[in-house]
């Protein structure tokens, strides 16, 4: 059977763009911070100065819930992410989002914070923590800053 496209359009197409017949997309800018919110790194050092041992937390690229900025990782075992948000309404959407799927994949034990157009978003997925008293003190400092 033969290709429905003749072989001199296949060969116009490899020639013509360097990545053969496929389509190239663009990287992805950068994440930026928004004015007038409160930065994830500013919160991630004074949760070390705390003694609280952030890890792992690296940009989230997009961005979900519509924020203009997030980051994640882990605090205590917790997982846990700050957004920062250009407007109010869509940090308030993106609070009753993350707060929908956590009765969806039935978290017991998490928080969503907001503070300046951030918001701190903890779950404890694993029962790492009943008592919460790592979730509690990581909000106490959020919301002082």
């Amino acid at each position: 059977m033969r290709h429905p496209l003749p072989a001199s359009l296949c060969l116009v197409c490899l020639l013509s763009f360097p990545g053969g017949c496929r389509k190239e997309t663009a990287p992805l800018p950068p994440p930026a911070h928004p004015g007038g919110t409160l930065r994830a790194g500013d919160v991630l050092a004074a949760w070390r100065s705390a003694g609280l041992a952030p890890e792992g937390f690296a940009t989230m690229t997009p961005s979900p819930y519509g924020a203009a900025y997030c980051e994640r990782g882990l605090v205590h075992g917790l997982d846990t992410i700050l957004c920062e948000f250009e407007r109010e309404e869509t940090l308030k959407s993106a609070v009753k989002l993350v707060k929908q799927q956590w009765a969806t994949f039935e978290v017991s034990t998490a928080l969503a914070v907001p503070n300046r157009r951030t918001v701190l978003f903890v779950a404890d997925r694993g029962r790492r923590e009943p008592s919460g008293r790592s979730m509690g003190q990581m909000a106490k400092i959020f919301t002082s800053l």
